[in-house]
């Protein structure tokens, strides 16, 4: 599986039916661990030969179907026009800066998804989230200077 390639190819191989297509296999029945009895009974079969744990996209598409993965880049994508609707109205430097660093961040995160799986790992994930969720946070302090 490469990047161009993977959705079209996990439709072929492994959907058999409508509900694996929309929903998936499910959260954690393609997972992998870095101790062999936690490996799910998919990963055992297919994860070594199509390397689908390599692209987050092809990832999120075998567990979470075509629902999960439109509802992550959607939630991506909100992100990217949150901040860039608070960053009009942010009255301080410091917050337009953050706003800034938000939606960058959330652009990144769609060419992420695409490029490899650095979501998912802990060293990148908990720290992007994180920054990621800057908009919610000045969410308050925003509207109550609108106000």
């Amino acid at each position: 599986i490469n990047r161009l390639t993977a959705l079209s190819m996990i439709n072929e191989r492994f959907f058999d039916s409508i509900e694996d297509y929309v929903f998936g296999i499910g959260l954690g029945n393609a997972d992998t661990s870095q101790f062999d009895i936690f490996n799910s009974k998919f990963y055992k079969i297919y994860g070594q030969t199509f390397k689908y744990n390599w692209f987050m996209h092809a990832f999120l598409l075998i567990e979470m179907g075509w629902c999960g993965l439109t509802l992550y880049t959607v939630f991506l994508l909100s992100i990217i026009i949150i901040s860039n609707k608070y960053k009009k109205l942010a009255k301080d430097k410091n917050e337009e800066l953050l706003l800034n660093l938000s939606m960058l961040l959330g652009i990144f995160s769609c060419v992420f998804m695409v490029y490899n799986q650095s979501l998912r790992v802990e060293s990148m994930g908990y720290t992007i989230f994180g920054l990621l969720a800057i908009p919610y946070a000045l969410d308050g302090k925003i509207k109550d200077s609108k106000e």
